[in-house]
């Protein structure tokens, strides 16, 4: 046992009366999450997109309203069986991993959103279960909230949503450092400075500095 961390294993379970297409379009449809969960979810951007794999940075809010946040690279891989995405949620600060498995099933005219998440917390949390289930249920009211709003708004309409602030294109394959790095990005500089020197090892391993390029 890794008396360091301690592992909380949450499975989460929904039953909504809601069409199956609709669930099924808002648990998978990460262009709506700055949109509507602003609270909770402060920034979400697209690293890279190839297939059925995806990967993102995420700033997320602890709990609303206090401003602690945490910051994550997601790497997230569809899977057609689940309806749903797997998720390995990599903490920037800390580099501990979380997951995250999501389900959407169909059940008549319900649907079944289901989720086990996985969850590396620091050692003390062993003494605060209880606490961490409420702010987790706290933090997942908010949002489903906020999707269930966003549902009955689509069950409501007969055309697709089609609300572009909200509802941006998203490209079959993309790559952030293909779309960031261009050949001419150092050109848009607003000052040059150049350092040069020349270094030499002298026969006990110590290396002199005998030149420098002056500052501008």
């Amino acid at each position: 046992m890794n008396f360091s961390r301690y592992k909380i294993y949450v499975q989460r379970t929904c039953e909504l009366e809601a069409p199956f297409d609709i669930c099924e379009e808002s648990s998978n449809d990460w262009t709506h999450f700055t949109h509507l969960h602003r609270k909770a979810i402060v920034g979400y951007r697209l690293l890279n997109k190839k297939g059925l794999r995806e990967v993102f940075l995420y700033k997320a809010r602890v709990l609303y309203p206090l401003p602690f946040y945490d910051h994550y690279v997601i790497f997230r891989n569809y899977e057609p069986q689940q309806n749903g995405y797997k998720n390995v949620y990599l903490n920037v600060r800390t580099g501990q991993l979380n997951y995250l498995s999501g389900y959407v099933i169909q059940k008549g005219k319900s649907s079944l959103l289901m989720a086990d998440y996985l969850f590396n917390m620091s050692w003390y949390w062993r003494f605060f279960p209880g606490f961490f289930l409420w702010v987790f249920r706290r933090r997942m009211r908010s949002v489903m909230d906020e999707d269930n709003q966003w549902i009955y708004e689509r069950m409501k309409q007969k055309e697709p949503y089609s609300n572009k602030a909200c509802a941006p294109v998203v490209p079959e394959e993309y790559d952030l450092f293909k779309d960031l790095f261009k050949d001419d990005i150092f050109k848009h500089a607003d000052i040059r400075m150049d350092d040069y020197s020349k270094e030499t090892f002298d026969g006990k391993g110590r290396f002199k500095i005998k030149e420098t390029a002056p500052l501008p």
